[in-house]
């Protein structure tokens, strides 16, 4: 028993100097990857998600701004008659769209997919400042928080 003791004594992997220095460098590899990992690969993973998020609701935009702007010119109340209606709804449906819009320049709703929005009018200042330009305005808006035009919303949401 007491050379059995004398053996695992021995063995001890802190007493052995080789060993106690791979484990320590291992332990330093793991704690520096974890690291590594949290200061910079997720945030830059995170960064380039909302980019490609963004730049694929802008590409949609277009899509649909085009598709609408086709047939005519300018877009007015009366350019949303039934076959747009379900054209709208069907690219809604194909691209997993919360909600659509389409404005005015003046801000008014001329077509949403929610028929109590219609005729409202857009007094927020984003809207007065980029989009009624012709600029393009996206942003995420965080769960829990309130979108532009003033709604909580319950999950993470890219609006363009």
């Amino acid at each position: 028993m007491q050379t059995m003791k004398k053996s695992m004594d021995e063995n001890n992997i802190f007493k052995i100097k080789l060993l106690r220095n791979i484990l320590i460098v291992s332990l330093s590899i793991v704690t520096l990857l974890s690291l590594y990992n949290v200061l910079f690969i997720y945030p830059s993973f995170t960064k380039l998600l909302i980019e490609s998020t963004k730049n694929d609701t802008v590409r949609i935009t277009r899509h649909l701004s085009s598709m609408l702007l086709s047939e005519q010119n300018e877009l007015t109340k009366d350019s949303f008659n039934l076959a747009s209606w379900d054209k709208i709804e069907k690219h809604k449906n194909d691209f997993v769209l919360m909600k659509l819009q389409v404005y005015s320049s003046s801000g008014r709703t001329l077509f949403s997919t929610d028929p109590k929005e219609m005729d409202t009018i857009n007094k927020e200042r984003y809207f007065h400042e980029i989009v009624a330009k012709g600029n393009i305005h996206s942003e995420v808006v965080g769960k829990d928080t309130h979108s532009l035009e003033g709604r909580k919303v319950t999950t993470d949401v890219m609006e363009t």
